[in-house]
């Protein structure tokens, strides 16, 4: 009897190395279509973010702008003031200011601090909060909050009376000549 040749086998079985890797290409094109899949989620959540990013940011401008806009009708007022817009502690921010000079009590010269300042951010929940932090002649004034639909104009005359609000109290205490007990810190 003749021992059988490889001709002889039936070629429609596979051998035990083919099954191996038609399991190991079968793995790799699944972990590439989860990766695909995966890399396709990320990038929509990434563009989704990046145009609610977008979105905030022509708000914060046209916020900032307003705010500026209030700013410059004070200083027509009161030449002294500057207003410098930066980011500070990750929010963008929009502060007016000025400093002074006066003699005290006992003839010394000291300097005060009085400024109006604005941070705005976007919240987790997609809103734009406005936070307002003042001081006057070195004493701090409790610090206000408004938070809005991101360049809703339903919102737009909330916003406005929010920001008209803390600038004409700013004036009342600045030009008032308010007497305040809190000292600012730092």
């Amino acid at each position: 009897m003749a021992m059988p040749t490889r001709d002889d086998h039936d070629l429609d079985v596979p051998s035990a190395s083919s099954r191996f890797l038609e399991n190991i290409r079968r793995f790799r094109t699944a972990a590439e279509t989860e990766r695909a899949q995966a890399r396709d989620r990320d990038n929509a959540r990434f563009l989704q973010d990046l145009q609610g990013h977008l979105r905030s940011l022509d708000c914060v401008e046209s916020v900032s702008t307003r705010i500026e806009e209030l700013a410059a009708e004070l200083i027509s007022e009161s030449p002294g003031f500057h207003v410098a817009r930066r980011f500070f502690d990750g929010r963008w921010m929009v502060e007016l200011s000025v400093k002074s000079q006066r003699t005290d009590d006992i003839g010394r010269s000291v300097r005060e601090l009085s400024r109006l300042a604005f941070l705005l951010s976007r919240t987790d929940g997609g809103r734009l909060l406005v936070e307002c932090h003042a001081m006057i002649r070195d004493h701090g004034l409790p610090a206000e909050r408004h938070e809005t639909s991101l360049c809703d104009p339903a919102d737009d005359e909330a916003l406005d009376a929010f920001l008209d609000a803390r600038f004409l109290g700013f004036a009342r205490a600045y030009f008032g000549g308010e007497v305040l007990t809190d000292r600012a810190e730092g």
